[in-house]
């Protein structure tokens, strides 16, 4: 896959990435743009670490879970004012997109904090979207969550503010 690590004010716009075991693209670094990229048969469609970083309009598809973990769509694993916008996600085992890590895996390191997960079409994934009790301040609105295998959207322990425009089940 692609990894981009410390890049920072930058595009990652327009590519295919299929195939990888871990990432297909894999971004740690502060304002950047990821958009319109196709990530297909990865072990993680899209893993963003890093400030203020924009992911829309991307198409992620059939992210499976491996030995070391894998399974996820979109993965916002730290980093602050990251935004998660317009992307098409199908197909991931674990979850279409995730906001944070596990509690053993912060390791002393930052959460995600004030992330935003905005009009999402998450479908047949494990969840749709899943936020982590190690997030901090996280906006779910206006996504589409449906077919999944077991919660649509999944804020644990009331930790995002989840509004009422969310959508379960059928679209058109």
């Amino acid at each position: 896959g692609m990894f981009l690590v410390g890049v920072g004010d930058s595009r990652v716009e327009r590519n295919a990435v299929s195939g990888n075991p871990e990432t297909g693209i894999g971004l740690d670094g502060d304002r950047n743009e990821v958009s319109r990229n196709r990530a297909v048969q990865n072990g993680e469609g899209i893993t963003v670490g890093g400030d203020d970083n924009a992911i829309t309009r991307n198409h992620v598809a059939d992210s499976r879970a491996g030995v070391e973990g894998g399974g996820l769509g979109i993965f916002v694993a730290a980093g602050h004012d990251n935004l998660v916008e317009r992307n098409f996600v199908v197909g991931a085992s674990r979850s279409g997109i995730q906001v944070s890590l596990l509690p053993e895996e912060l390791e002393g390191g930052p959460p995600a904090v004030d992330t935003v997960v905005r009009r999402n079409h998450v479908r047949g994934n494990g969840d749709g979207v899943l936020v982590q009790t190690t997030a901090l301040g996280t906006v779910v609105e206006g996504n589409h969550a449906n077919g999944s295998g077991d919660d649509g959207i999944d804020t644990m322990h009331g930790n995002a503010s989840e509004w009422c425009s969310n959508w379960y089940g059928d679209y058109n």
